[in-house]
């Protein structure tokens, strides 16, 4: 029988904590750096296992802890969980292995960090090698602190409930029509500079599928409209909202201006890990990145457009229209809170495109102008 344990990648401004192990005969990868963790005793939970183990070897009690991966082979099922280090290095007190590092991405693409105790420069244990192969995988940027923060407002919203709010979902069925017997977003105006239109094909194959997933869980009653792939995007910023108005030469100004505003920009990118379904029934895949400064940017060139703007990161994928009722509703709060750190794909923004929407969820749009980011 296979030997269960629980390890945790975690960060800490953008560098990881790392185990040298000990150099002992009998144990696993003796002599290389590993994550700490350890174990998972008959009876316990591996997330539970895990912090009985921090606490064991750091003298340290973690906070947030999310599933990332699990990897097995013959000999070992290892329940891989990421979170934050949120305290120095040199608070933690190290009871188990020979020294502790917090290591850079680049050291870990390196495969041979040195030890401060040993002198020596030491490989990556199996394990890490998997983790780091992963997160090459899901893009190395942090989660932004600030973005996960907006994100777990609104899932505390929907955790709160039993069911979604029949005004809402009221008023997202206002926005759709019956078209040749098929259910249709509305017309309406909308001027907005977005990324995207479609979003880089292995992040939208992930997205799709990550629909169909959702879509496999509703009743047959329940009305779910599905973006198309071909337009997911994620929206930079609204100068234009339905019930708000410009002035021809502000929209003159976005053509004129756009393009050294963006050519100064450095092109952030765009983390998608997790989703959520809103307190309206929407879907979305979680976006985490460095995208504020861009948007004050923005803000400050254009200060009479909207001042309604998302504070968010996401890639809308569909709407809920119909109650789900309580049981649905819980199988989906259970599966979106176990896939908080799916890793999705990433998105990096060298290009944005300044848009006229005509019909909802991008059914109808005209493009005036792509703008290139710095060095794009």
């Amino acid at each position: 029988m296979a030997v269960e344990v629980a390890l945790a990648m975690l960060g800490r401004e953008g560098r990881w904590l790392l185990q040298l192990r000990d150099n002992i005969e009998g144990i696993a990868a003796p002599g290389t750096w590993g994550l700490f963790g350890g174990h998972i005793d008959p009876g316990e939970t591996p997330e539970a296992a895990l912090r009985r183990e921090l606490l064991e070897e750091l003298s340290w009690s973690a906070g947030a802890l999310h599933v990332w991966f699990r990897h097995s082979n013959p000999q070992r099922l290892a329940h891989i969980f990421i979170g934050e280090l949120s305290t120095p290095l040199e608070a933690l007190h190290l009871h188990e292995g020979q020294d502790m590092a917090l290591a850079s991405v680049e050291e870990l693409r390196s495969g041979l960090i040195r030890s401060a105790h040993t002198g020596e420069r030491h490989p990556l244990a199996p394990s890490l090698q998997v983790a780091v192969q992963q997160m090459e995988a899901c893009g190395w940027s942090p989660l932004g602190p600030d973005l996960s923060q907006r994100y777990e407002r609104l899932r505390l919203q929907v955790q709160g409930q039993t069911d979604f709010d029949p005004a809402s979902l009221e008023a997202s069925r206002a926005l759709f029509e019956q078209r040749d017997g098929r259910l249709q977003p509305r017309a309406f105006d909308v001027w907005t500079l977005l990324a995207g239109l479609p979003a880089p094909a292995p992040l939208s194959h992930a997205l799709a599928g990550l629909a169909d997933e959702i879509a496999s869980l509703l009743p047959p009653t329940v009305r779910f409209y599905r973006v198309e792939p071909a337009t997911y995007h994620w929206e930079t910023f609204i100068l234009q909202r339905p019930d708000e108005s410009l002035a021809d030469d502000q929209r003159r100004a976005v053509l004129e201006l756009g393009e050294g505003i963006f050519a100064a920009a450095p092109p952030p990118s765009l983390i998608f890990r997790g989703w959520l379904l809103t307190p309206d029934g929407t879907l979305i895949a979680c976006g985490h990145g460095p995208i504020d400064a861009l948007r004050q940017e923005l803000r400050q060139a254009f200060p009479w457009a909207s001042g309604r703007q998302s504070e968010l990161g996401h890639i809308s994928l569909g709407r809920l229209l119909d109650p789900v009722g309580p049981a649905v509703y819980e199988r989906l709060l259970e599966r979106m809170e176990a896939e908080r750190q799916r890793c999705l794909g990433q998105f990096r923004i060298d290009r944005v495109r300044y848009v006229h929407e005509t019909r909802w969820y991008m059914r109808e749009w005209r493009e005036l102008a792509t703008f290139a980011l710095q060095g794009s």
